[in-house]
């Protein structure tokens, strides 16, 4: 196995760094449990409705960016983090923006939008379509992705 260079991938970790990484990154790991409990609550409540669909799936991709951060912090890979950061931030935002006002109307805006979405991405890879052939024409004239 060819080993690292120390200077450009540091592999030994001081052991109080890595006392001080692994409480923080426990702590975010207990943050992601508590966050899978508030979904599972959810998803239990009675009267439980579709409109409540784009909060959950909100919720539970910060919570997949958060974990992995948590994982990241464990093996001092802090760089990679920003990343995921970023997308919890994003989800964070968009949580808020769904619970500021009129969350019904929102939520079943999203849904609409969704639907939209995923219907043009399957027609786009129907073989029989003439956006599935538009898109392959682009791809056989691709130096990467002809092939």
């Amino acid at each position: 196995m060819t080993p690292p260079n120390a200077d450009i991938i540091p592999r030994d970790i001081d052991p109080n760094v890595q006392k001080v990484l692994s409480l923080f990154s426990n702590e975010i790991e207990e943050l992601v449990n508590f966050g899978s409990m508030i979904i599972e609550w959810d998803f239990e409540r009675p009267n439980n409705s579709d409109e409540n669909i784009p909060a959950i799936l909100f919720l539970r991709n910060f919570l997949e960016g958060i974990d992995g951060i948590s994982i990241l912090i464990k093996g001092s890979a802090i760089d990679p983090c920003k990343n995921l950061l970023r997308t919890a931030l994003e989800n964070i935002f968009y949580l808020e923006y769904l619970f500021e006002k009129d969350t019904k109307n929102r939520a079943i805006s999203f849904l609409v939008w969704n639907t939209i979405n995923n219907n043009k991405l399957i027609t786009k890879h129907d073989g029989k379509s003439p956006e599935f052939k538009e898109l392959y024409r682009k791809y056989k004239k691709d130096r990467l992705a002809k092939n």
